[in-house]
């Protein structure tokens, strides 16, 4: 406690209090004051985060140690009443519904402002918002109804104007690190079914799109009557449009101009495949319940690395060191990640290993609870490891036809935008 109080004499903190000590509720400007000011705040301070169980707080010692709520805190930037409302109110059993509502609830939304007028915008949003509100308990003129309104009607891509488009911005701005902090803190409960629901709330938050979309939906200046009419075409994913002939193609996305087609290519071409292989270390010496070390390796396959004869070989090389930024439209500055997880979904138990960001290859390291022996142990890991990207996976099957496309047109999973 004493090193905090240390500390702060060396902050912006210090200087400002002694310059306006009414601002900060302290009475007199004398050092026995300033001394007492600080170590209350200290103590009120700690205290919280103990009722938090953000800290653990040994008296005796006078030594603070932090626990895994305040590690995810102080790693997300988040507040220690934004962390305990997540782990008071994640259950077993918590859904999309319930965790975007856990989301807006996040202390950081507490001075969003609801001005004259907004309560009548909110009622027409949550008219038309797919989540539906509890009519008899919506309280539309609360901030925290205001950031989920305005979270589906991003993932609605509602356009907006003027207050509530600068709302929606402030809003999205911090609504990234709180569901990778909630992703963190439903992992540490063992939830599998709420983490991987957190998992796609990213996604769907990153792609302003439901999960009930076409995966089309993902690509630029693709609408959702575009996607649609693709759909009914036959062409359900991006890799059913990589598979067409480049004539064909250009036909079912008539619509586009040639610069949004551009767009379109570069998005289709940097589409993910990634390869995960897993070993469990020692896996002869592992029993059912017990702890496993899981090696994860997780490589992003790229067929277009032998296409670029004659570029240079350094920026290719970095190229393929980083794919660069996910390609989302309706979100900026987003950067690449994955997330690798172990679960027993018929158990509904799961832990995260580790989560990995840009790279083309990463390896993690991370352990999980054993399962039965009903199957040998790197096996069953295999079976339960679920890598969950930014842009939807593709399924099996999908991977399948589109290798089998691939061969049969003599080319890799890429093409051009039509420009050269």
């Amino acid at each position: 406690k004493q090193a905090a109080v240390d500390y702060l004499t060396w902050t912006f903190f210090y200087r400002r209090l002694t310059q306006n000590p009414n601002y900060y509720g302290l009475e007199e400007l004398g050092q026995q004051q300033l001394s007492d000011h600080l170590s209350n705040l200290v103590e009120t301070t700690l205290t919280e985060l103990e009722e938090s169980k953000c800290v653990a707080i040994d008296d005796d010692a006078d030594e603070v140690t932090p626990l895994n709520l305040g590690m995810i805190a102080a790693h997300y930037y988040v507040r220690d009443a934004t962390i305990e409302l997540f782990s008071l109110s994640v259950k077993a059993t918590s859904r999309l519904h319930a965790l975007l509502q856990i989301v807006a609830e996040a202390a950081e939304f507490d001075e969003l402002p609801v001005r004259r007028g907004d309560e009548r915008d909110m009622r027409a949003l949550a008219a038309h918002s797919p989540l539906k509100l509890d009519a008899a308990a919506a309280r539309y003129h609360d901030p925290h109804t205001k950031a989920n309104l305005l979270l589906q009607a991003h993932c609605s891509r509602r356009g907006l104007l003027g207050d509530l488009a600068r709302d929606q911005d402030r809003v999205l701005a911090d609504a990234p690190r709180l569901v990778q902090a909630l992703v963190d803190v439903i992992s540490s409960a063992g939830h599998l079914a709420p983490a991987l629901a957190a998992m796609e709330l990213a996604q769907l938050l990153t792609q302003a799109m439901w999960a009930d979309d076409s995966p089309l939906v993902q690509l630029p200046h693709v609408t959702r009557e575009l996607a649609a009419q693709l759909t009914a075409s036959g062409v359900d994913g991006v890799l059913d449009l990589l598979d067409l002939d480049d004539d064909d193609r250009r036909r079912r996305l008539a619509a586009l101009s040639d610069r949004q087609y551009a767009d379109v290519a570069v998005a289709c071409n940097r589409y993910p495949s990634v390869d995960v292989a897993a070993q469990v270390a020692d896996a002869d010496a592992v029993a059912a319940g017990e702890l496993c070390t899981v090696h994860v390796q997780i490589a992003r396959d790229d067929d277009d690395d032998d296409d670029a004869d004659g570029a240079d070989d350094n920026a290719a090389a970095a190229a393929a060191a980083d794919p660069g930024p996910v390609i989302a439209p309706f979100f900026s500055d987003c950067a690449r990640r994955v997330v690798v997880a172990a679960g027993r979904r018929h158990a509904q138990q799961g832990a995260l290993l580790d989560q990995a960001c840009g790279a083309r290859a990463q390896r993690a390291r991370g352990t999980a609870v054993c399962g039965a022996r009903r199957r040998p142990a790197r096996a069953d890991a295999l079976r339960r490891l679920r890598l969950v990207r930014r842009l939807r996976s593709r399924t099996a099957a999908d991977d399948r036809r589109a290798r089998r496309a691939a061969r049969r047109h003599g080319r890799g999973l890429i093409w051009t935008d039509g420009l050269n």
